[in-house]
């Protein structure tokens, strides 16, 4: 399995049609990362809702994402579906709306380290109550920054 980079519009409506959402525009502005084997999408991930503060510094990132597959969620194709949002865009938190009764993918979020930060009443596209749930980027254990060993889970980090 391989990442695909620059083709948003194809991983965008991929993902859109497994989540069954009939418009892959809902996300936009949006980036995606697929995943790929043989030439084919097994999964990807959309990026988008990105926040900065009032200076114009990162903040937030969403993300939702599907896979046909678990192998999608080999190491080697995790670390830089988290080093894009954390590394690249330097944002501080990456949030998850998670329809409250798919308990599957809840558990899925929370394996990955996300924490769950409460239900919002019927907030998610389907109607139903959502899961929200976030990583901050010192809680990311799947990023190889040097000072993530040095640096507490209770401690938080600035940009300035």
């Amino acid at each position: 399995m391989n990442l695909v980079y620059g083709k948003d519009e194809l991983i965008g409506k991929w993902v859109a049609e497994k989540l069954r959402i009939p418009d892959f525009k809902y996300f936009r502005p949006y980036i995606a990362i697929g995943i790929q084997e043989n030439g084919q999408i097994r999964g990807g991930v959309i990026y988008n809702n990105y926040r900065t503060c009032i200076l114009g510094l990162p903040i937030s990132i969403e993300i939702s994402g599907a896979s046909l597959d678990k192998r999608c969620a080999l190491r080697h194709i995790i670390k830089p579906l988290f080093a894009y949002p954390f590394s690249q865009l330097k944002v501080k938190r990456v949030a998850l709306s998670i329809a409250k009764p798919n308990r599957r993918a809840r558990e899925f979020a929370e394996r990955l380290g996300f924490k769950l930060e409460g239900i919002a009443r019927n907030a998610h596209y389907t109607g139903k109550d959502s899961a929200i749930y976030s990583m901050l980027r010192h809680e990311c254990e799947w990023l190889d920054e040097p000072w993530r060993s040095t640096i507490s889970t209770s401690s938080t980090r600035s940009y300035g």
